[in-house]
C-alpha cells in the first residue's frame, strides 16, 4: 500500500468558532491540502472520524457538546491507538 503525502491527507478541523474554522480551512487548502473539512461539534467530528481516514485533527478543547479532551479519548478508541 502506498503512503499518502501530507498534502493528500484528510484534515478535520473541530471548532465551534466559525471564523477560526473557516480561516484554518482556507489556510490549509491554500497550502495544498486537498481534503479539509470543518465542523462545530464533537459529535459531528466523531461521525466523520468513524467514516473517513482522517490523518490530522485540529481540535478545540471547549466545544458546545462534548469537550475536546473527551473527543480525543473517543478518537483513540475508534482508531485503536
Amino acid at each position: 500500500m502506498m503512503e499518502m503525502s501530507s498534502k493528500e491527507s484528510k484534515v478535520l478541523i473541530v471548532d465551534d468558532d466559525k471564523g477560526i474554522g473557516n480561516f484554518l480551512e482556507r489556510f490549509l487548502k491554500q497550502k495544498g491540502f486537498l481534503w479539509v473539512h470543518s465542523v462545530k461539534t464533537g459529535k459531528e467530528a466523531l461521525d466523520i472520524i468513524k467514516n473517513e481516514d482522517i490523518k490530522l485533527v485540529l481540535l478545540d478543547i471547549k466545544l458546545p457538546d462534548i469537550g475536546g479532551i473527551e473527543v480525543l479519548r473517543k478518537i483513540k478508541e475508534i482508531k485503536k491507538i
